[in-house]
C-alpha cells in the first residue's frame, strides 16, 4: 500500500475473453508499451500463444506460491527475452508458475539494452519492497545512453503503476497503517471490538511475538482496522489459552494476497491469568475480535467470546 500523493492517470484494459480473471491487455495512449497478463492454464489451453505480442521481445514476470517458501508471499521470477516470449516461457520447465505478466514495446521501441535495464530495475525494486520471494541476484545496472535512459525510465514507470492493477502488488514498499485513536475516543464502551485474537503455534509465537514483536500474516477488514488497539495471542496445544497481549502500533501490507503484518508498540505483555479453553468450539482457528476489558478480567475463553 503506497500513501504517496500521485497524479491521476487513465489506462485501457481489454478483457479479451470476457472473463475479468482471464487474459487482459493493458494499453495507455501516452505509452509505447503494452502489458498482457494470463494464467498458466490459459496459456496452455487457449490460443494466447498465437498473439503477436507473445512473438515479440520484452520483459516478463512469473508468479507462483511455493509451499517450501513463505506461503504468504508469492515466488516471483523476473526475466527478459530478446527473441520472443513463447520461446522463453517454454524454457522455464522448473518454474511451476501460475500467473504471468508480459510487457512489450510497440514499433521496436525496446532494444536489447533497454530490456536488460528494465529487468535489472524490476528485480531491484521487487527486492527492495520485500513483498515477494525472489531467487535472482542483483545485477549491475546496464549502461544506456542519456536519451535511452530517460525513455526507459518512463517506460518502467508505466509498468510499475500497471502491475498492481493486474495482481502483481510486489513493487511498492509496504507502508505502516497507523491506528487512529482519535476515532476510538468516540466509541462507547463495548460498542466496537478493540482487540483481535489470533492463534499462535509454539515456534511462531516465540519467534515472532516474543522475538520480533510482530505478527503475520492475517486478514483484517479495513473497517475494523482503525478501531483495533490490541492483539491477543491464543497459544495452541498443549497450552490452549490466551496468554499474551500487545498494543498495536499499526498494520503493514504483507505479500500480495490482502494480508497484513501487525506491528507492536513495544513488547507484548503477559496476562495476569491464562485464559483457558473451556469449550472446545471456542478454540480460535481464524482471527476473532474481542474487548480488552473482557480479556484482562477473564479466566476462561467463554468469558471472552460471549454469545
Amino acid at each position: 500500500m503506497n500513501n504517496k500523493k500521485t497524479s491521476p492517470y487513465t489506462l485501457r484494459i481489454f478483457v479479451a475473453s470476457g472473463d475479468p480473471e482471464g487474459l487482459r491487455i493493458i494499453t495507455d495512449a501516452n505509452w509505447t508499451g503494452k502489458a498482457l497478463t494470463f494464467s498458466r492454464k490459459e496459456y496452455n489451453e487457449d490460443d494466447i500463444k498465437e498473439r503477436d505480442e507473445l512473438k515479440s521481445t520484452g520483459v516478463y514476470i512469473l508468479k507462483s506460491y511455493d509451499e517450501k517458501e513463505d506461503s504468504d508471499k508469492p515466488s516471483i521470477y523476473i526475466g527478459k527475452t530478446d527473441r520472443d516470449f513463447n520461446t522463453r516461457l517454454n524454457e522455464h520447465k522448473s518454474i511451476d508458475w501460475e500467473q504471468a505478466a508480459v510487457f512489450t514495446g510497440s514499433n521496436e521501441s525496446l532494444h536489447q539494452g533497454k530490456i536488460n535495464w528494465l529487468e535489472h530495475k524490476l528485480i531491484e525494486t521487487a527486492k527492495s519492497a520485500g513483498r515477494a520471494c525472489l531467487s535472482q541476484n542483483n545485477m549491475k545496472e546496464p549502461d544506456l545512453s542519456e536519451f535511452d535512459l530517460v525513455e526507459t525510465q518512463d517506460f518502467c514507470a508505466h509498468m510499475l503503476r500497471i502491475a498492481p492493477l493486474i495482481g502483481f502488488n510486489i513493487f511498492d514498499k509496504p507502508q505502516i497503517i497507523k491506528t487512529q485513536p482519535q476515532l476510538q475516543k468516540n466509541i462507547q464502551k463495548n460498542e466496537v471490538a478493540d482487540t483481535i485474537v489470533v492463534a499462535a503455534h509454539e515456534e511462531g509465537f516465540h519467534k515472532q511475538v516474543l522475538g520480533n514483536h510482530c505478527w503475520f500474516a492475517i486478514r483484517i477488514s479495513t473497517a475494523k482496522m482503525s478501531n483495533l488497539k490490541y492483539i491477543a495471542f491464543y497459544q495452541t496445544q498443549p497450552i490452549s489459552a490466551i496468554t499474551y497481549i500487545a498494543d498495536i502500533e499499526g498494520f503493514e501490507p504483507y505479500g500480495d494476497a490482502g494480508k497484513y503484518k501487525v506491528i507492536f508498540k513495544g513488547k507484548p505483555k503477559k496476562l495476569p491469568n491464562n485464559i483457558k479453553l473451556d469449550k472446545p468450539y471456542l478454540s480460535p482457528q481464524a482471527p476473532r475480535y474481542a474487548f480488552y476489558n473482557d480479556i484482562i478480567n477473564a479466566t476462561k475463553l467463554s468469558e471472552v467470546f460471549k454469545g
